[in-house]
This record gives C-alpha cells, structure tokens and sequence, in this order.
C-alpha cells in the first residue's frame, strides 16, 4: 500500500537551522525539501509542489513573508495561513 507523505518546504538562510528543521520533519514522517532563499524556494515550489511551507521571516533578497505571498498569488488554491 502506497502512502502520500505530507510535503514540506523548509526555507531557511541559516544552514544549520534549514538542516536541522528538515531532519526532524523527515524523522516524523514528512517528505521534506530546503531551499536557501525565497528564489531558491520558488523554483523549488513548481516541481516538487509542498502541501506546507516553512519560511524564515527574516532572510535577504525576499522575506518570508513576501514568499508566502508570492506562492499564494502564484497559485489561488493555495491555502494561505
């Protein structure tokens, strides 16, 4: 029987945080992706399709909160929370 994993995205600029975050979500059972930054995140968002997203506040370039936003904007059925 095959079951489909929850997908996480974990957004993280501090590598030691990114890693660590991910490693526990896999550890509970989620399919889990780490992107760098909210660019990186974007592109990793159209192939792998994350039913969550994870996101720093705080990060250069885009914000986490201006990710969240994009994705939302991207994608309207996205749930937005």
């Amino acid at each position: 029987m095959t079951t489909n994993r929850t997908r996480v995205l974990v957004v993280d600029d501090e590598e030691s945080m990114r890693e660590v975050l991910a490693l526990q979500l896999d550890d509970w059972g989620f399919e889990t992706r780490a992107a760098s930054d909210g660019l990186q995140a974007k592109r990793l968002v159209e192939s792998f399709e994350p039913d969550i997203v994870v996101a720093d506040a705080v990060m250069p370039e885009i914000s986490g909160l201006e990710l969240l936003r994009s994705l939302k904007e991207g994608d309207p059925h996205r749930p937005s929370s």
